[in-house]
């Protein structure tokens, strides 16, 4: 079997045991602790951010980064960070709200993603007590940090644009590839690190290891993106079942979807592993 047989049996393999090993109890778990997490840091990130640049760019910038998102589920991010951002607090008292809510609320996603981490890398004893919640927490706040580093990539990127011509061919598709481009990059290095350090393992998986896992996750996940944007553009119809509250279903589904695309590409790493013989030494309790 050459190398491209070898990793579609692989990922045949790992969507297989994901099902078996209910992925979707996993998922949803994580689905619904980030959907709580998810207005605190934001607060949080608008707070950081805000201390460098106006409110407006705040909310023009974190609109763009969530252009791949649904439309409604685009609004409920974009609505919470503009009532933080009309608070009237400044932004310092915002931060220090932000990050005592979001340090409670992350404790919650942060344990739930390490469990599902565990899960898919078949991993059975997990780490306890405070190193479990410092974990999970740590966890959380980096990937508040990518999104923060992704927001100050954009105002870097408008300001040069600020020295591009109007009219400039090419200009508006370059910007919206490097955009993408800065999506997927921070998508891989999120998923890389959390690959590498959420296990429960003696040592931290190689980076080797994870990267296999990582592509595909990416992949995975901006394909079912896509696909779901679509698929409640122009299938569904939440609105009429759901009304008002056909926004937050539509956020928490597309948070679960991501879910997926992120414990199916734990598993590949897992698989992957499994076969080249290397294997997971497991922390004590």
């Amino acid at each position: 079997m050459g190398s491209g047989g070898r990793w579609v049996a692989l990922s045949v393999r790992a969507v297989r045991s994901g099902l078996r090993d209910d992925f979707g109890i996993a998922a949803s778990s994580i689905a619904f602790a980030a959907f709580l997490a998810i207005i605190p840091l934001i607060g949080l990130i608008a707070g950081a951010y805000g201390l460098f640049v106006p409110g407006e760019t705040v909310a023009r910038n974190l609109a763009r980064l969530t252009a791949i998102l649904p439309r409604d589920a685009q609004g409920i991010v974009v609505g919470g960070l503009r009532d933080t951002l009309g608070s009237g607090h400044p932004a310092g008292v915002t931060i220090i709200v932000s990050l005592g809510i979001a340090l409670f609320s992350a404790r919650r996603a942060g344990r739930s993603l390490l469990h599902g981490i565990n899960l898919a890398f078949r991993i059975e004893r997990e780490r306890q007590g405070i190193r479990r919640q410092i974990t999970a927490m740590l966890l959380v706040l980096g990937c508040a940090g990518l999104v923060l580093t992704a927001l100050i990539s954009l105002s870097v990127l408008a300001f040069l644009q600020s020295y591009v011509p109007d009219g400039l061919p090419g200009a508006r598709l370059a910007s919206t590839i490097i955009l993408f481009g800065s999506l997927t990059l921070g998508a891989g290095i999120g998923l890389m690190l959390v690959y590498r350090y959420a296990p429960a393992s003696e040592t931290a998986i190689p980076w080797r290891s994870v990267l296999p896992g990582t592509i595909a996750g990416v992949a995975m996940w901006l394909a079912a993106t896509l696909l779901f944007r679509l698929y409640v553009t122009h299938l569904a119809r939440l609105g009429d079942t759901y009304g008002s509250l056909s926004a937050a279903v539509i956020l928490m589904l597309w948070l679960m979807v991501s879910a997926w695309a992120l414990l199916l590409g734990a598993r590949l790493n897992a698989e992957a592993m499994d076969q080249a013989g290397i294997t997971i030494e497991e922390r004590d309790a």
